[in-house]
C-alpha cells in the first residue's frame, strides 16, 4: 500500500497509456556543428576525386598560360626559337604550333571558368544593392523565392491534406483511440490505484474537515439552512428552543455531522465502484465514435494551420548570406562541379580554336556517350522490371 501511495500520477500514465509504442521512443538528437544546413558529404572516393581534379584545373591552366607566354621570352636564353621544331608521337611540331595550342585551350579553360564562377556568384553577390554593380539575384529576389519555396514545399510536402492522409496510413489516430480506450479501461480497474485514490482524497476531506474555521463555516450555513427550511409553527419553536437550550449539544451534533461526510463519501464512491464495468462497456461502445471524433478534430486542427505563413514567416528571418549558405549546401556541392566544369569546357572550346577537325571529334564521342548510356540505362530498367 505504502508504495502506491508514492507512486507518482506520471507513473500511472506511463503505465495505463503507453504513447511512446506510438512514438517509438526517444531518438537522441544528431549532434550539430557549426551552422551548416547540409552535412551531406559525396557520395564516393571517386566523386571526391573529380571534385578534387576539377578543382585544380583552373590552376593548371594558369601555370600552363604562363608557360606559352614564356616561351617567347625564355627561348633566346635556351638558344631555342619558336621555328625550331620536335617530334611528338611521330609527327613534327614546332614550338610556335606547341604555344599556340597551350595559349587555346589554356586561355579557354581560364573564360570558361572564370564566366561560370562570376555567373554563379552573380546569383548571390552583391548582397546589398550597389549603384552600379546592383544586387545578386537571390538577394533581390529573396522575398519571391521564399514565397515560392514556402508555397512549394506547402503544396508537395506540408500540406493539410498530405499531413492528414499520411496520418491515415500510419494508424496513427487509431493507434492513439486504442490506447486511449484500452488505458481508461485499464485504470478504471487498477484496484490499486482506486485505493490509492480513495485513501487520499478521506486523508484530505478529513484533513479539511478537522479545521476549526471550516467547521464554523459550516456551521452558520447549515444553520441557516436549518431554520430556513423550518416551518414558522411549532417545528421551528422547539428546533429554536432546543438550541437555546442545548447550544453546546446542538453544535457538537453538526460538526459530527460535518465529520461523517468523508467517510459518507467513501461509501459514495463504494457504491459507485459497482457501476464500473457497466462504464467500461459504454466505453468501448464509443470505440468507434470517439476515432471518427478524433479525425475530425485533426482536420479542423489542421486547417486552422496556417503551414505556407509559418513556413514564410520562418524562412523570412534569413538573412542573405544564411540564405546563400544554405542554398549552396543543399546543392550538395553542385554548384562546385557546374563552376568547375567550365574549365573542361573551356579547353574542349580551346581546342576547336586551334583545330576545327576536333569538332568531329567531339560528335562522335558525344554520340558514343549518348548511345552507352541508353544501353546501360535500357539494361538497368529491363534488370528492375
Amino acid at each position: 500500500m505504502e508504495n502506491t501511495e508514492k507512486k507518482s500520477v506520471k507513473d500511472y500514465f506511463s503505465k495505463h497509456f503507453p504513447f511512446d509504442q506510438i512514438l517509438g521512443g526517444e531518438k537522441e538528437p544528431e549532434a550539430q556543428t557549426g551552422s551548416r544546413f547540409n552535412q551531406q558529404k559525396l557520395s564516393s572516393k571517386w566523386q571526391a576525386l573529380v571534385l578534387f581534379l576539377l578543382k585544380i584545373s583552373p590552376w593548371i591552366c594558369g601555370v600552363g598560360l604562363l608557360l606559352a607566354l614564356g616561351m617567347s621570352f625564355g627561348f633566346p636564353y635556351l638558344n631555342l626559337s619558336l621555328n625550331d621544331s620536335f617530334r611528338l608521337f611521330g609527327a613534327e611540331v614546332s614550338y610556335a604550333q606547341l604555344q599556340n595550342l597551350l595559349k587555346n585551350i589554356t586561355v579557354g579553360g581560364l573564360i570558361g571558368y572564370g564566366t561560370n564562377y562570376l555567373a554563379i556568384r552573380m546569383l548571390f553577390r552583391p548582397v546589398e544593392k550597389r549603384p552600379l554593380l546592383g544586387q545578386g539575384l537571390i538577394p533581390a529576389q529573396k522575398d519571391v523565392i521564399i514565397d515560392t519555396l514556402a508555397g512549394g514545399i506547402h503544396k508537395h510536402v506540408l500540406s493539410q491534406n498530405l499531413i492528414l492522409q499520411r496520418i491515415e496510413e500510419s494508424g496513427l489516430i487509431k493507434k492513439l483511440n486504442e490506447i486511449l480506450i484500452s488505458g481508461t479501461e485499464s485504470i478504471l480497474r487498477d484496484e490499486q490505484l482506486r485505493e490509492a485514490i480513495k485513501q487520499y482524497l478521506y486523508k484530505n476531506l478529513m484533513g479539511y474537515f478537522e479545521k476549526e474555521e471550516v467547521r464554523k463555516e459550516l456551521r452558520d450555513l447549515i444553520d441557516k439552512q436549518v431554520e430556513k427550511k423550518a416551518d414558522k409553527g411549532l417545528k421551528k419553536w422547539v428546533i429554536n428552543t432546543y438550541k437555546r437550550v442545548n447550544r453546546e449539544d446542538y453544535e457538537a451534533l453538526i460538526d459530527q455531522v460535518i465529520l461523517d461526510i468523508p467517510e459518507g463519501t467513501m461509501d459514495v464512491i463504494d457504491r459507485l465502484e459497482d457501476e464500473i464495468e457497466e462504464g467500461i462497456e459504454i466505453i468501448k461502445k464509443q470505440k468507434r465514435a470517439s476515432e471518427l471524433y478524433m479525425t475530425r478534430f485533426v482536420m479542423k486542427l489542421l486547417n486552422k494551420i496556417d503551414i505556407k505563413g509559418i513556413l514564410a514567416n520562418q524562412m523570412k528571418h534569413f538573412d542573405e548570406r544564411r540564405l546563400e549558405r544554405m542554398v549552396w549546401e543543399a546543392t550538395n556541392e553542385q554548384l562546385l562541379y557546374i563552376q568547375y566544369l567550365g574549365t573542361i569546357l573551356g579547353i574542349l572550346g580551346g581546342l576547336i580554336i586551334w583545330n576545327e577537325n576536333m569538332v568531329w571529334v567531339y560528335l562522335i564521342a558525344m554520340g558514343a556517350l549518348y548511345g552507352l548510356d541508353n544501353l546501360i540505362f535500357s539494361l538497368k530498367k529491363k534488370k528492375i522490371e
